[in-house]
């Protein structure tokens, strides 16, 4: 027997034709990684030689991939491993994981941009959201929120001192605008 005749298709054996006995002979390699076997990608295993034979072995370095920012993929002795990641990842621009393997706005409020003065953020199912701050809150410069949003000098004649009055929510001596405004029940001050 001669050349390929004697091959047993087995990566995991050094085969030789024995010429005085005419016979195959498959001696078996050390064991280990097999470079000649075909592998499947990402499995969490991996070819290798045993005692002359090609076995699938657990490799925790062949990681499957799940394409899923918000998982981490490992692999358990042979065994693949999907791990949701914490609410505190980010898994994009103003995006955070869920917990749960989802790519969401936001899993808290902390996590929402500050609207700036007299607003606030909510996360609400996982989208943030602006709020207004109440009426009669602090706001920069001894003003208050207005409840809309914004940071006023007054909403009535009690947030203004040395009896000014409160116009368009600002304090003021003089009410003469010629419009009724602010707590006016008239024009100029009625």
């Amino acid at each position: 027997v001669a050349g390929d005749a004697c091959s047993d298709q087995n990566p995991c054996t050094t085969d030789k034709c024995d010429t005085a006995s005419g016979k195959c002979d498959h001696d078996p390699v050390a064991d280990g990684p097999s470079a000649g076997a075909m592998d499947t990608l990402k499995d969490c295993r991996a070819p290798e030689c045993v005692g002359g034979a090609l076995m699938q072995v657990p490799s925790n370095a062949d990681v499957p991939d799940d394409g899923n920012v918000c998982t981490a993929d490992t692999c358990d002795n042979g065994t693949p491993k999907i791990t949701n990641l914490s609410t505190t990842t980010s898994c994009g621009a103003n995006l955070y994981c869920d917990g749960k393997g989802a790519c969401v706005g936001c899993t808290n409020d902390n996590q929402c941009d500050d609207p700036g003065e007299c607003k606030f953020a909510t996360c609400e199912n996982t989208q943030c959201k602006t709020n207004n701050t109440p009426a009669d809150d602090s706001c920069a410069g001894n003003n208050i929120c207005d409840g809309k949003g914004n940071c006023v000098e007054c909403l009535t004649a009690n947030d203004c001192s040395g009896g000014q009055i409160c116009v368009n929510n600002g304090c003021t001596t003089s009410c003469s605008t010629g419009v009724k405004d602010g707590s006016e029940t008239d024009v100029d001050c009625g």
